[in-house]
């Protein structure tokens, strides 16, 4: 529908990838499954034998021995039930958790501040201030992000029929969803 992100970012991009964590870092050939092997390093993201717990105690890891590649240029879905590690892979990604064991690597690097120059990150929960109408929060990515195309985000605005002069906080939730995204989406 009209409100579902995958919707959004297929009408915005006309590509989007599913990844079902059951399924993660394997391919079926003839029926047998064997590790994806990619070039590290060639703008992709890699996990290698990671390994990730939410407690000091490293018996308890809710990811385990987690080898992925995700090439350059892809964008994936994560899919899984709810406490499966989707939003802990994201945010291993975005150096906003560390590694128990093993290396998350962005083009070839460990996760760090040239990747966070790299990466657009979309949270659960909105970090804009709501006060702030649409201009000034472009005005405020064109400031701190140096990748950010305030030119694409006013195309992209102008295409979900946006307003770029409303305050967020007179926007509906969905509304300032799209908004969110359309942030991202403008990173280079």
């Amino acid at each position: 529908g009209g409100g579902d992100v995958r919707y959004w970012i297929e009408k915005l991009t006309g590509r989007i990838d599913i990844l079902h964590l059951k399924d993660m870092g394997v391919v079926r050939e003839n029926g047998e499954i064997k590790p994806v092997i990619t070039e590290v390093g060639n703008g992709s993201i890699d996990f290698d034998n990671v390994g990730f717990s939410y407690s000091k105690n490293s018996e308890n890891l809710c990811l385990k021995n987690v080898n992925l590649t995700i090439p350059r240029g892809r964008i994936v879905g994560l899919l899984g039930k709810n406490g499966t590690g989707k939003s802990t892979l994201i945010k291993l990604i975005n150096d906003l958790l560390t590694v128990s064991s093993g290396q998350v690597l962005v083009n070839g690097q460990p996760v760090g501040v040239e990747s966070k120059k790299i990466i657009a990150y979309l949270p659960e929960r909105t970090y804009l201030d709501k006060t702030m109408t649409v201009d000034k929060v472009i005005k405020f990515f064109t400031d701190f992000y140096e990748d950010f195309d305030a030119e694409k985000a006013r195309k992209l605005l102008a295409d979900l029929d946006l307003d770029s002069s409303q305050k967020l906080a007179k926007m509906s939730k969905g509304m300032q969803e799209k908004v969110q995204l359309v942030l991202v989406m403008s990173r280079k």
